[in-house]
């Protein structure tokens, strides 16, 4: 992310602001049911940096089973 290309995302924001910036993300466009890699999305990085071990191995499961999208 960078501040002069536009796509940061300020912790602080209001929610409104953080809503709106959070739907310009661009996902993949592999469909949903397709079998999907974890490790090639970048909020599913961000997960295994700072969130909770459990929260990682039960969000690992959904990409890998096919139902679940992910932003790239």
């Amino acid at each position: 992310m960078s501040k002069s290309y536009g796509n940061t995302i300020p912790l602080f924001a209001p929610e409104a602001n953080l809503r709106k910036l959070l739907r310009r993300t661009p996902t993949d466009s592999v469909p949903v049911d397709a079998l999907k890699d974890p490790d090639s999305a970048a909020v599913f990085t961000l997960l295994e940096r700072f969130g909770e071990a459990e929260a990682v191995n039960e969000t690992r499961v959904g990409p890998l089973a096919g139902g679940m999208a992910l932003a790239t």
